[in-house]
């Protein structure tokens, strides 16, 4: 989360990002990536590459899903479409409303953006996933004037719902809300296993688990990549086995990323 367009040490954080991978496939198990927005500006190279390269190397790096940031919305509709456009994997945006924004609209309709999607693991379980906004975006960013950010806890509650009608196993609630407005939605909703989070640059490395659902964050500006490893049992529960803050800067560079 919250990476702000520092890119240099991609090529650190893809070598973690594989040794993870490969380590999950020799135990049978499934490794997710996931982006809790605020994936662009903050850095020179937004202003270079106005979220191309960002882009770019997000794919490098096999992202199976993100959410969007107040940020995203920094260059407008314009930047962000054609970063949408770019990237290979989906954006899950539950609570905005981009039906009247004519640059934007289309990529839901050729479902660039979902308000929710399942992951369908070998071994048949089931993972639902959406994503939340914070409502702050106007304030902080530059969405269209036609966009609409609805709120959070409604929205929370109806993806819940339609999540659990798809028999979804295990539910991943991909936040750019903040670690204190994450922790008081998870206190009022039932239903969230975990809250993958954003938006306030908290590195959380203690455990915290507010009615059942875990919540995590990593810092900010690319320091930490977070690790998070749940265990689903024969009874269907889910249970956290571990999690970690990898400092990124520790780790050598992917040589499949040392060009860029």
């Amino acid at each position: 989360n919250d990476t702000h367009s520092y890119l240099d040490d991609m090529g650190k954080r893809a070598k973690k990002i594989n040794e993870i991978r490969e380590k999950n496939l020799s135990e049978d198990n499934t490794t997710l990536l996931i982006g809790a927005g605020d994936a662009l500006s903050g850095d020179l190279y937004y202003n270079l590459y106005h979220g191309k390269k960002e882009a770019q190397l997000l794919n490098l790096l096999h992202y199976d899903v993100m959410t969007l940031g107040n940020h995203e919305f920094d260059g407008g509709s314009h930047v962000l479409s054609q970063f949408i456009r770019d990237v290979n994997f989906p954006i899950v945006a539950s609570n905005i409303n981009f039906k009247h924004d004519k640059l934007i609209a289309p990529l839901v309709e050729e479902k660039k953006i979902l308000p929710y999607m399942i992951k369908t693991l070998p071994s048949g379980v089931k993972i639902g996933i959406f994503g939340l906004t914070t409502l702050e975006t106007p304030s902080y960013g530059f969405p269209s004037s036609e966009t609409i950010f609805n709120d959070p806890f409604m929205v929370a509650r109806e993806m819940i719902d339609k999540l659990i009608e798809l028999e979804s196993d295990i539910i991943i609630l991909v936040s750019h809300l903040g670690d204190d407005i994450d922790m008081l939605l998870a206190k009022e909703i039932d239903g969230i296993n975990v809250i993958v989070g954003g938006h306030t640059h908290v590195p959380i490395e203690e455990k915290i688990i507010v009615n059942d659902t875990i919540i995590v964050q990593a810092g900010a500006y690319g320091e930490f990549l977070g690790e998070v490893n749940l265990e689903y049992t024969d009874t269907g529960k889910i249970k956290l086995v571990n999690k970690f803050l990898h400092k990124v800067s520790e780790n050598a560079v992917d040589e499949r990323l040392e060009s860029f």
